[in-house]
Parts: C-alpha cells; structure tokens; sequence
C-alpha cells in the first residue's frame, strides 16, 4: 500500500516485489497538501500529486505489476478524467460512489441510465 510520498520514491523497489501496487489516494492526498497537520493550512500542490502518481503507475509497468488507486472519488473532485488518464488498472471506490464516478467519467451517462431505472 503506498500512502505517503515517502512510500512513492520506493515505488520501483516494491513493484519489484508484489503482483499489484495499491495507492491509498485519500492519504497520499492529505500528505501531500497538508503544510502543517496542526495548524491545518493546505497547500494547492495537485500537479505534485500527479507527478507522484504518475511515479506509481511508471514503476508498476517496469515491473509488470498493476497498479490500482483506491479512496473516494470526493476527495479528488475536479479530477475523475485526469485520474482516468494515468493509466491505472483499476479504482477502487465505494459502491456509493459508481454511479457518481461512472457518470463523471462517461459525460453524464449513468444518470441518464439511473433515471431510466
């Protein structure tokens, strides 16, 4: 599981060895834009955020291992298509979250579908 930045530089070594690199979004993001967890200021630093999950996702294909992001599609709200386009196997979220997640991804189509239902 890799959920600090810390854990991102060591990306090679652990696809190296395991099958599948999991990426706990939700903590990688609050480590990554907290400046200081007590006085809670937050950095604006998604293009950081990016670079090292595109880390993640380069080292799982040296390897040959998958690469998979879990968390909630909230906690990255403008970002569902750029998430999409990083190229990992697969995203983990709740069963809450498909619908929302499938029609940001697809341009509204879920909903249109979740009417129709």
């Amino acid at each position: 599981m890799i959920d600090s930045p810390a854990d991102v530089f060591h990306a090679d070594a652990l696809a190296l060895e395991s099958e599948l690199l999991a990426v706990d979004g939700g903590a990688l993001l609050r480590s990554a834009i907290f400046d200081d967890e007590d006085a809670g200021h937050a950095l604006p630093c998604c293009p950081t955020l990016a670079r090292m999950l595109r880390r993640v996702v380069r080292a799982a294909r040296r390897s040959g291992c998958k690469a998979v992001l879990s968390g909630e599609p909230e906690q990255f709200p403008q970002a569902p298509h750029a998430l999409s386009e990083l190229g990992f196997d697969a995203l983990s979220v709740p069963v809450r979250s498909l619908l929302p997640l499938y029609a940001a991804l697809s341009g509204g189509a879920a909903d249109a579908e979740a009417k129709a239902t």
